[in-house]
């Protein structure tokens, strides 16, 4: 495993094999590890992995993502002081905010540009405004139809936003659907949006076009699971589904296959 970029461990596996890999965890050899997720909900993960022992591993350093749930990894005042070393997580960019108390910790100290939200209910994101982030990438986890007012609300920390997901209309008119798109008009950079609507549309390329007046520098749709791009001066439909993890922590290129 000299070569692992990305490690990827899902709910579903036996106690055996989660035994199996904090073994494996804690005796990486590779210094190119890049994104690391643990998308479980087992408790006994706490007992097989010392997560701030982990965080301190050398073939940690190179880590630029990182989703840890807070039950795994509960806060303390060692973890508080793991988190705020320099040589921790230095290259640490991207992480899975699930406002837990080892948050704030994370974000200081290093340049924390992509974010997945679990939560969109805070008036004031205090350790986003604190952190002095530039942020390039923010997105929920499922769809969201908090998430729009979220940004909007604060939009002084977003003018860096280049995508943004995943908002959810509620509405049945494309009208008001048009003129909620039209709230993100200030953020200079954003070119990618990921959004669900209860219903389908029947000429996409012609309501893409839409909010491509009021959002000209928008190039790039995630639009109810699937990814349309702006070439060509046509919407072209892209193969492949996308999780909200996989648009966060990697650039979607240019060269993908288009239909």
């Amino acid at each position: 495993m000299s070569n692992l970029r990305d490690l990827d461990i899902q709910q579903f596996i036996s106690h055996d094999t989660m035994e199996g890999w904090g073994s494996v965890l804690s005796h990486l050899t590779t210094n190119r590890l890049q994104r690391l997720r643990f998308k479980v909900h087992n408790l006994a993960w706490r007992e097989v992995i010392n997560f701030k022992q982990l965080l301190l591993e050398p073939h940690m350093k190179s880590l630029e993502a990182l989703y840890i749930p807070s039950r795994l990894f509960p806060f303390d005042e060692d973890a508080g002081v793991v988190l705020l070393r320099p040589d921790v997580l230095p290259n640490l960019t991207s992480i899975c905010d699930d406002e837990s108390p080892n948050i704030p910790y994370i974000y200081q100290n290093r340049k924390i540009t992509r974010v997945i939200l679990t939560w969109t209910n805070s008036s004031t994101p205090r350790h986003l405004r604190n952190s002095q982030t530039n942020l390039t990438h923010l997105s929920t986890e499922t769809p969201n139809a908090g998430l729009l007012s979220f940004v909007t609300q604060n939009l002084d920390i977003f003018m860096n936003l280049r995508h943004l997901g995943i908002l959810f209309f509620e509405h049945d008119s494309i009208i008001e659907i048009l003129l909620d798109m039209a709230l993100l008009s200030p953020l200079p950079k954003l070119s990618s949006v990921e959004f669900y609507t209860h219903f389908a549309f029947r000429e996409l390329d012609v309501f893409f076009n839409c909010i491509r007046i009021r959002l000209p520098t928008i190039f790039q749709f995630f639009y109810n699971g699937k990814m349309w791009r702006f070439y060509g001066g046509r919407w072209k439909p892209v193969h492949g589904s996308f999780t909200s993890w996989e648009v966060v922590n990697a650039e979607v290129v240019e060269d993908m296959p288009l239909h």
